[in-house]
């Protein structure tokens, strides 16, 4: 079972209202005491970015990211080591209650994001549909969104160029590239207005291809299976439908 900094914030969410941790915690430590990993979601797009960049000026193909975390509250540290690192034995409890003494409203879900994304889409459908056809230079963009989002150092690296080389290949940011080809499949679709679950169900499109198997609810489905086949068709050895379920 791989713990993430999104799963595990939907778990404990009724807390952010009730307020009542001790009710949630037992469920906290059974769930640890089963075999769990921790996956760090956020920084995959970064993690992928770096890792391309390298093997573009080396003239190779990047080499694979490891998006595993040593315990949980790693999974909110970005592209580095948690404050706490020190800590030994910080059970997954623990943390949440830290967490949540200090930043209750890591916990609140994402009913107050969802308008943003919401306002994002509707901005992004009234564009020319020559311009959010044009994939690979919104690719590119996304890219250079990214650079100032992380602070990445690009150095020389010709952006355009680069940004080419990794979209030609879904497999150099894999992550990224299934999140930005779904992105694009639901822009597509004028009738389909973004959900509050869509934050969380996109948090996780970026760790499918590093998991062994993940659940996608029925509409997301649909646009995952038709990005994964256009993937395919570009390359063979992507077959994320092999690792997803409907349910459980």
């Amino acid at each position: 079972m791989a713990l993430t900094h999104t799963n595990v914030c939907e778990f404990v969410a009724p807390i952010s209202k009730s307020r009542d941790f001790l009710s949630i915690r037992p469920f906290l430590q059974r769930i640890e005491a089963f075999p769990v990993c921790y996956l760090r979601e956020p920084s995959i797009p970064a993690e992928e970015i770096i890792a391309a960049l390298d093997g573009f000026t080396k003239g190779c193909e990047p080499q694979p990211i490891n998006p595993y975390v040593l315990r949980w509250d790693y999974t909110f540290h970005l592209l580095g080591p948690a404050p706490a690192a020190k800590v030994v034995g910080y059970r997954l409890d623990e943390i949440v209650y830290d967490l949540f003494r200090e930043y209750p409203e890591a916990f609140e879900g994402y009913a107050n994001k969802a308008p943003l994304l919401r306002q994002q889409f509707a901005k992004d459908r009234k564009l020319s549909a020559n311009i959010r056809k044009d994939l690979v230079g919104n690719f590119v963009e996304t890219l250079r969104r990214y650079q100032k989002q992380w602070n990445l150092n690009y150095g020389g690296v010709d952006v355009d160029v680069c940004g080419r080389w990794i979209y030609e290949n879904p497999a150099r940011c894999p992550g990224l590239r299934l999140s930005y080809d779904m992105r694009h499949e639901i822009l597509a679709n004028p009738a389909d207005i973004p959900l509050d679950s869509d934050i969380p169900d996109f948090a996780h499109i970026f760790a499918i291809p590093y998991v062994d198997a993940a659940t996608i609810d029925r509409r997301m489905m649909h646009y995952f299976q038709t990005v994964t086949k256009k993937l395919r068709n570009i390359n063979p050895a992507i077959d994320y439908d092999r690792q997803t379920y409907r349910r459980i």
